[in-house]
């Protein structure tokens, strides 16, 4: 935005965001690993006066929404704790759902892996193996039979340990097929503003993650579910949902909630709608 000096924290100085013209204030690097994290980038922020931040990462977002209480000097707009967790966990989300009347995939109950072998004789395939943390499709599989159900099985379980070394075991979930389907909004405390409904053409890795060819549509249907979740969570700032259309029921299935910006918010903007200026005026107390 004009007549401001933009800095980022990255730990990647070889992403594509780091040449961007818009970076008049410079690079900070950092590790996600790092001890202390918070306080770090609290301090460079204070340091170099920075006084708002836009966080897209949805795990360095949770860090700042468990320190929400000390963020004095430091601008965010961020959900409560209890919202946030529902969406970043993936069964909880669903849960949640599904408790508004809103369409979600079948899901089985898994406590052990023991349960594997219990699961109904007549179970169709292919099955979705889905971790509770990771973003795209990075914590995804897709089973055919029970030995691959197994195997999908520990290698998300691990990956997932990786990020939360108490993380319980992945979801296992009913495929869905048909073209996926995104819906970005902005909440001001509890009110939706506005809900951005797409539909993915192509996305990157084909099996589920950023939307790589899309075209923005009209649908009541997504965006009624939105608002109700939304208005329940009582969410506040930038959100995005994932959905899947089943034609012979007419009905959108939720995946999970984004708790971030979507990669794709750029569709948002190119069609009127720019979601990031809506949370800087938020933050800068304008309507």
């Amino acid at each position: 935005n004009s007549g401001m000096t933009n800095y980022l924290f990255t730990e990647n100085p070889n992403s594509p965001i780091c040449f961007s013209k818009s970076l008049n204030g410079g690079i900070f690097n950092f590790k996600s690993s790092s001890l202390n994290l918070f306080k770090k980038i609290y301090y460079v922020c204070l340091k170099y006066k920075i006084f708002k931040l836009i966080i897209l990462d949805e795990e360095i977002k949770y860090l700042f929404v468990k320190n929400k209480k000390k963020l004095k000097f430091v601008r965010l707009i961020l959900p409560s704790i209890d919202s946030y967790e529902i969406s970043l966990n993936k069964s909880k989300s669903s849960s949640y759902v599904k408790k508004l009347g809103i369409p979600v995939p079948r899901m089985y109950q898994i406590s052990s892996k023991k349960d594997l072998d219990n699961l109904p004789e007549e179970i169709s395939y292919p099955l979705v193996i889905k971790g509770e943390r990771g973003t795209s499709s990075s914590h995804v599989r897709y089973a055919d039979n029970m030995v691959e159900l197994k195997e999908r099985f520990d290698e998300v379980y691990d990956l997932d340990k990786k990020i939360d070394s108490n993380s319980s075991f992945p979801i296992i979930q009913q495929f869905i097929g048909g073209p996926t389907y995104l819906s970005q909004a902005f909440v001001d405390e509890g009110s939706v503003k506005v809900v951005v409904p797409h539909y993915k053409y192509r996305e990157w890795p084909l099996s589920g993650g950023v939307t790589a060819r899309a075209k923005t549509i009209s649908s009541p249907k997504m965006t009624k579910y939105m608002i109700k979740i939304l208005e329940s969570l009582k969410w506040d700032g930038e959100v995005g949902m994932e959905w899947k259309y089943d034609s012979s029921t007419d009905e959108f299935y939720f995946l999970e909630i984004n708790p971030r910006f979507e990669g794709s918010v750029d569709i948002a903007i190119k069609a009127g709608v720019d979601i990031p200026k809506l949370l800087i005026e938020k933050m800068n107390d304008k309507s």
